[in-house]
């Protein structure tokens, strides 16, 4: 297991919010070549009181998270499906839920300065861009 340096809460706040930013930069560019594809910024929330494995990961308290919504493409093993990138500043935490790959765990390395998979140190943007190219056209720019 991939164990945590510690940032600053200010630090990890300015890195978690600097990759919320390129996402949505790097995704927004590949709109016109992604039918209906779907980009919110979500700004950070105290969540609802009563939270469950199946909430809307919206209604979850988070320190601000971006969706992609991305339509199906056509593809009968593949019905389309929801990035969620959520911040929890709290713990110093990034979590990303794919629809292809399920929910990962990241922590920021600033050695590399890259966001690493607490269980086995895979990098965020890897995994990302991975299952984005198995379904979407394109390539994020990271």
């Amino acid at each position: 297991e991939v164990k945590s340096r510690l940032l600053s809460p200010s630090e990890f706040e300015r890195e978690a919010s600097n990759l919320l930013d390129r996402f949505e930069m790097a995704v927004t560019k590949l709109k016109d070549s992604n039918e209906g594809l779907e980009i919110t910024r979500h700004p950070a929330s105290g969540g609802s009181e009563a939270v469950d494995e199946a909430s809307d990961p919206s209604s979850m308290p988070h320190g601000g998270q971006l969706s992609i919504k991305v339509a199906s493409n056509g593809d009968m093993y593949w019905a389309g499906g929801t990035y969620w990138l959520s911040i929890d500043a709290r713990a110093g935490i990034v979590r990303l839920q794919s629809p292809l790959s399920g929910n990962f765990t990241y922590i920021y390395d600033p050695s590399s300065r890259e966001w690493v998979g607490t269980e086995d140190g895979h990098r965020l943007i890897g995994m990302f861009t991975r299952d984005w190219i198995r379904q979407n056209n394109g390539v994020p720019d990271i």
